[in-house]
């Protein structure tokens, strides 16, 4: 069965002139684009540049629409037109290759492109230069391949470094590579970090990084592969040289099962709390529609459980399928996925806004739902598995459907969310300025006298970043938020505010 993989552009925040969310008929006419190429096509990641092209990753069955799949990663300009700069008029494919995904993107500030999932036989994280094409002073002609089945996540480090999440069965690990895609030795064991947690068995989902570097990771720790319901929702979390960080949860391993029993996503908010997507598996009591329950929970930076999230530590999504939670820079907590209603075997493609305290935001949708509504056949299934902030407030969503009549929607999102320009942080301060602001990749300090230091600080007052004698500061490996970034120079301190998206 053909599937079609769907993309979502969604307006600028800060529009207040429409019902919120609505359609950017500015990308390609109606706010979507249909990409359908060959068979059982499936979306597994989206990015957005900082001159607004979208990224989308994932794979697409071509020679062998049963069992050989080819990496794929498809370029977007801004009006939603395939890019003919990138690959094959916009496409990036393995057309003779044995299979593989594209997972994970994350865009490097020369325009380069770190990419991670499986091509062929091997898991794998390489780089692409801006035209698609891979830097072969990357790893070996681009690539590292890594012994696993997958690499599920990336994340980049100040440093430039890579860590990843790479996942066989049953079991996981952490990998590290420098910038250049050599394996960093000095991490682990070898450049490699098993997740053990005392199972024999575990399912790798899920990975962020915080703003001091250390790695959270989640999944679920599986005790009956037979009976998915008894498993235990992990979070573990490591230092940068990949030893378990023991001043987390029992020994650095959080094991929690009173909700949720499997970890679907994870962010860290602005505040300092870990934001968790988890499932809780049950017996359907019917052959149609999903099987699970899901949950947003939120841990203290120890690992203990917010209760004051929502009054309990948990918020409940019911009967559904989610697969994706984003963080904007009002600390807005967006969730995307499925919804279905039993009684009239509806499913809905849906998107969610809650506050920071676990709330639902009321100005968003209806209650802080949206649901794209479409009356499908029982073995359809439709999706929004990933989303992504753009630079100037806009957001992608992408999915996937197991049918040909799947319809694309671009929605608005988030009015309350602040965009500040240049001038709104340089206007009182005649000798240093601080742009791009909002950014998703990195600020830029231009002064009149030597730059000494650059230091960015969150609302709590928590140092996130100090660099000496520089005047770019990276940032995209931090989440969403409202920081402060304090520039020295040879003659004047100064004080921004500034906003990750």
């Amino acid at each position: 069965m053909r599937k079609i993989i769907s993309l979502l552009l969604l307006l600028p925040l800060g529009f207040t002139a429409q019902t919120l969310p609505y359609m950017d008929t500015s990308f390609n006419g109606y706010g979507r684009v249909n990409l359908s190429i060959w068979n059982n096509n499936y979306i597994g990641c989206t990015a957005v540049q900082p001159d607004k092209k979208v990224l989308i990753g994932g794979s697409t069955h071509m020679n062998d629409p049963i069992t050989k799949s080819s990496p794929l990663i498809a370029r977007y300009n801004e009006n939603g037109t395939p890019d003919p700069t990138f690959g094959i008029n916009g496409l990036l494919y393995d057309v003779n290759g044995p299979g593989g995904s594209i997972s994970d993107i994350k865009i490097l500030s020369d325009g380069k492109m770190i990419i991670a999932g499986a091509w062929g036989y091997s898991a794998f994280i390489g780089r692409l230069l801006p035209d698609g094409t891979f830097d072969n002073s990357f790893g070996t002609q681009g690539k590292t391949n890594v012994s696993s089945i997958t690499v599920r996540k990336i994340e980049i480090l100040q440093d430039g470094s890579i860590v990843g999440f790479a996942i066989s069965d049953w079991s996981a690990k952490l990998i590290k590579m420098n910038s250049d895609g050599q394996i960093d030795t000095t991490f682990g064991v070898a450049g490699e970090s098993a997740i053990n947690i005392g199972f024999t068995k575990i399912i790798g989902n899920a990975m962020t990084r915080q703003p001091d570097g250390k790695i959270i990771v989640g999944g679920a720790a599986v005790s009956n592969s037979s009976y998915p319901e008894t498993n235990q929702l992990f979070l573990a979390r490591y230092h940068s040289n990949g030893t378990k960080d023991t001043s987390f949860g029992n020994n650095g391993l959080l094991l929690y099962s009173q909700d949720a029993r499997e970890v679907r996503d994870i962010a860290f908010t602005a505040s300092g709390k870990i934001l968790v997507l988890g499932e809780k598996p049950y017996a359907s009591t019917t052959s149609i529609g999903p099987t699970s329950m899901f949950y947003l929970l939120q841990f203290n930076i120890d690992g203990t459980l917010d209760t004051m999230f929502n009054n309990t530590g948990s918020v409940p999504f019911g009967y559904n399928y989610y697969s994706s939670i984003k963080i904007d820079s009002q600390n807005k907590i967006y969730v995307s996925g499925s919804n279905f209603t039993y009684n009239n075997y509806y499913h809905f493609k849906r998107i969610m806004r809650l506050n920071e305290d676990g709330s639902f935001d009321t100005t968003f949708g209806t209650n802080g739902r949206y649901d794209t509504t479409s009356r499908v056949y029982p073995s359809e299934y439709k999706s929004l598995n990933t989303m992504s902030f753009a630079p100037d407030g806009k957001m992608v969503v992408a999915g996937h459907a197991n049918l040909p009549n799947f319809t694309m929607f671009a929605l608005r999102l988030g009015i309350s969310q602040v965009n500040l320009s240049v001038s709104d942080v340089s206007a009182d301060v005649e000798n240093i300025s601080v742009y791009p602001n909002p950014t998703q990749d990195y600020f830029l300090v231009k002064s009149k006298d030597d730059v000494l230091t650059l230091e960015l600080t969150n609302n709590l007052g928590q140092n996130i970043f100090k660099s000496e004698k520089t005047t770019k500061l990276e940032v995209y490996s931090i989440p969403a938020g409202n920081y402060f970034l304090k520039v020295k120079t040879a003659k004047e301190e100064k004080t921004f505010k500034v906003i990750k998206k």
